[in-house]
C-alpha cells in the first residue's frame, strides 16, 4: 500500500509547505522580534528598525503575499572585503 501525503494545511502543520512554515505569521513575528531586540543595523535598503516598527504587522504581510505571489525582488547584496587571519582580504555579500 502506498503511503498517503498529508494534505497542505495551515501554516506550520504536518503536510504544510516549507515556503508555507518559513511565511507563518507566527514564524515571521519571531525573527522580527529577534532582529528587533538586537538592534539590527540597516540593511541595503536603509530601513531602519524605528521605521519599520511603526508597521511591521502590515510590512509581514504584505513580504509574505510578494514571497507567495512569486513578486518579492531582493535588493542586490552590497559586497565588502574583511580581513582574513592570514593576511589579504575575503568578499563577502551582505
Amino acid at each position: 500500500m502506498a503511503a498517503k501525503t498529508p494534505p497542505a494545511g495551515k501554516p506550520g502543520a504536518v503536510g504544510a509547505s516549507l515556503l508555507d512554515r518559513i511565511l507563518a505569521p507566527e514564524n515571521l513575528a519571531a525573527a522580527w522580534e529577534a532582529v528587533a531586540a538586537n538592534a539590527g543595523i540597516p540593511g541595503v535598503d536603509g530601513e531602519r528598525i524605528g521605521r519599520f516598527r511603526r508597521n511591521w504587522e502590515a510590512r509581514l504581510v504584505a513580504l509574505a503575499d510578494d514571497v507567495r505571489n512569486n513578486h518579492y525582488r531582493p535588493a542586490p547584496l552590497r559586497s565588502i572585503l574583511i580581513p582574513k587571519r592570514s593576511g589579504g582580504q575575503r568578499q563577502i555579500g551582505i
